[in-house]
């Protein structure tokens, strides 16, 4: 499956944790970008949730034609797409919008209960 990642946290170039560096490095940078969303500090990661009018800046990265990179991807977001109720995050298509244009990417979304603040 070919197509783009919206990232925001440790999937950007550069950054990814050694459990998934090797995947990571697979995917080819396309722009910095934003989408609509809140993003919340979880501790020791990141939770996004679509939807607002506050612009979350990350990056647009190109998927290569090789499922086994999205299932290591989803394996490591915490996403199993035959139970995406019980997912620490869901895969979600959405807008992303850059230099006055937007494509259709993929992004990670939290799918827990946010902490009370």
């Amino acid at each position: 499956m070919t197509g783009y990642l919206f990232v925001y946290g440790s999937l950007r170039k550069g950054h990814a944790p050694p459990a998934i560096a090797e995947t990571a490095d697979k995917l080819e940078f396309v722009a910095e970008a934003f989408v609509y969303g809140k993003i919340y500090n979880l501790g020791n990661y990141l939770g996004l949730i679509l939807g607002g009018e506050e612009k979350i800046f990350g990056q647009i990265l190109e998927l290569p034609d090789d499922e086994e990179i999205l299932q290591n991807l989803d394996e490591y977001e915490g996403f199993a797409p035959n139970d995406p109720q019980e997912s620490l995050y869901v895969r979600k298509e959405t807008n992303a919008y850059f230099d006055e244009k937007h494509l259709k990417v993929w992004i990670y979304e939290y799918n827990q209960d946010l902490p009370k603040t």
